[in-house]
């Protein structure tokens, strides 16, 4: 699979290459390098990447010692461990086949994108299964998407019937419980504690009137008092 992947990889970028560099020209002014601004980072990361790949071989893998906190001599016997020269020599044929095989079918004549590909007239079918992405979009439609689908549904139904059924009784019955204790509040507990208030106002008031620290009205109380008393005792004497 990484070989065909490797195959693949460098034929898709030489096709890329053909409709992009060597197709016929579809601008409406003269092409023109692009400001330093973007052309220098690419510069530095194209450099990088191939100094990383040429000092980063098996003869100096410099980066494993970086990761091991260890100094890594340069040594050329490192291209010779079993399988290495096999690999590498695979890898460079493929690229190259892959790159032969681009040139060969989008190299040779000016490219243009109304045109129809090499390969669609080739073979129509895979190319078909291909450009549809082997249907996987659609197999996704009618198979993941579409259980996420119901199963949204499913859970905005419990949503609004459950559990925000569930909160809206909850919710009304507190409202209710508080709208009942202010209701006890208002009426019974106010009520009360302010009539006991407004009664012991009344009655202080009337006892305050009494009770003014003067002899002669407590001598009037008195005498007011004696004279009932002795009603109440005659009247009771009576047959």
């Amino acid at each position: 699979m990484l070989v065909f992947g490797a195959f693949l990889t460098a034929f898709y970028m030489t096709r890329q290459v053909g409709y992009v560099f060597l197709g016929t020209w579809r601008g409406h002014k003269p092409a023109h390098e692009s400001p330093a601004v973007m052309t220098v980072p690419l510069a530095i990361l194209a450099f990088f990447a191939m100094a990383l790949g040429l000092i980063g071989t098996p003869a100096w893998p410099w980066f494993r010692g970086f990761i091991d906190s260890r100094a890594v001599p340069f040594e050329w016997h490192g291209f010779l461990e079993p399988g290495l020269l096999a690999l590498m020599g695979t890898s460079t044929v493929v690229v190259l086949v892959g790159l032969g095989l681009g040139l060969w079918l989008y190299g040779g004549q000016p490219l243009k994108l109304e045109q129809q590909d090499v390969l669609e007239k080739a073979v129509p079918l895979p190319w078909g299964w291909l450009r549809d992405r082997l249907y996987i979009d659609e197999f996704y439609a009618v198979t993941v998407i579409a259980f996420y689908g119901w199963w949204a549904r499913v859970t905005d139904w419990l949503d609004r019937r459950i559990w925000g059924g569930a909160v809206a009784g909850v919710a009304w019955g507190f409202r209710g419980w508080a709208q009942f204790n202010r209701f006890l509040d208002m009426n019974w507990v106010d009520g009360s504690f302010d009539k006991g208030c407004e009664e012991l106002a009344s009655g202080g008031g009337l006892l305050s009137r009494a009770q003014n620290g003067r002899v002669q009205s407590y001598l009037r109380i008195l005498a007011f008092s004696v004279v009932v008393l002795v009603a109440i005792l005659i009247w009771s004497s009576l047959p």
